[in-house]
């Protein structure tokens, strides 16, 4: 609807919507890109925990391993001691 007594009014409604839709949609921007940067952070610090927990158990692994004889390698692990690295990490290994 086009007002013809007082034209300024419909184009003033007009730049504030449009002003307010920006604002709007800055708005939604700068708030999904926190929380995306959020997310990454959580989930860095989500994945460095991870990675500690598996050195931790894969030291605990070569430290048992390492204490036993080299009877007890062979009979429980079929290995010899030079390849406890090797048996500890063949998940890595490709």
């Amino acid at each position: 609807m086009h007002c013809t007594i007082w034209p300024h009014i419909q184009g003033n409604k007009t730049h504030d919507n449009q002003e307010r839709n920006v604002k709007m949609a800055q708005v939604a921007t700068t708030t999904a890109s926190v929380r995306d940067i959020a997310v990454s952070v959580l989930s860095s610090i989500g994945n460095w925990f991870i990675k500690v927990g598996e050195a931790h158990s894969r030291s605990a692994k070569f430290e048992e391993m390492n204490n036993l004889t080299d009877v007890e390698l062979a009979t429980k692990y079929g290995i010899n001691r030079d390849q406890i690295a090797a048996y500890i990490f063949r998940d890595r290994m490709i």
